[in-house]
């Protein structure tokens, strides 16, 4: 069995502060792309995808500390897709 690296992290995050199992999988059938190496064919499709990958990371780093409100989440996820579309077009 392969073990992604963000997966381990995810697993080690949620055994001591379970995250809603919807994040988790969410989180984990976005990076589908990931492992199979391919680009998704439109910028707006690669946003929507980093969004669901990049984007709900860190949102689920702010429901792990607690500290997620409505307006943290949202910058969370907009954040997250930022940082994701940078490493992606580096």
């Amino acid at each position: 069995v392969r073990q992604h690296e963000v997966v381990a992290g995810l697993a080690a995050v949620h055994h001591k502060r379970p995250l809603p199992i919807s994040t988790m999988q969410g989180i984990i059938d976005a990076m589908q792309n990931e492992v199979e190496k391919t680009t998704p064919p439109t910028f707006q499709e690669l946003e929507n995808s980093l969004r669901q990958t990049s984007g709900a990371l860190y949102q689920a780093c702010l429901l792990a500390t607690s500290t997620a409100t409505p307006e943290n989440l949202r910058a969370a996820e907009e954040i997250g897709t930022a940082y994701g579309l940078i490493l992606t077009l580096k």
